[in-house]
């Protein structure tokens, strides 16, 4: 997939759950729709969190990292759009739970810091392949 049919592609689907989102929030009584809607709220939050965090990621990483191959930049801004989804998510239920706390909330943070390490010592992301401007173009 081209790197500008990645964007077309995520943009428009983060719009599609975003509005999703919206229409969860004011059509779906949390009360009658029971763990249904807190199901639905959550992942349509998550998802489009997910889409604007990873657009977001892609067009800065994009910017100030030219060296670097674009399919990189967009499975790094993807992973942590995902990772930083989870902590809002998370935090919004601890929060809705009254369960939030700064001990449980850096237990978590400390959680997701453990998965990035493990991707980052996998995949050797710590070490960027530099490209050259031909070899851009192509994606």
């Amino acid at each position: 997939m081209r790197f500008r049919d990645f964007v077309i592609l995520m943009g428009v689907m983060t719009v599609v759950a975003w509005i999703a989102w919206i229409v969860v929030l004011f059509l779906i009584d949390p009360m009658s729709a029971g763990s249904l809607g807190f199901i639905l709220f959550y992942l349509t939050f998550i998802l489009s969190l997910i889409g604007t965090l990873t657009l977001f990621g892609t067009g800065v990483r994009v910017v100030f990292h030219k060296e670097e191959l674009l399919s990189r930049q967009v499975s790094r801004s993807f992973r942590h759009g995902i990772l930083l989804s989870l902590l809002i998510a998370v935090s919004l239920m601890l929060f809705s739970w009254q369960l939030f706390t700064w001990w449980l909330l850096s237990l978590f943070i400390l959680f997701l810091a453990l998965i990035e390490l493990i991707f980052i010592s996998l995949k050797g992301t710590h070490h960027p392949r530099k490209v050259s401007e031909d070899e851009n173009d192509h994606n």
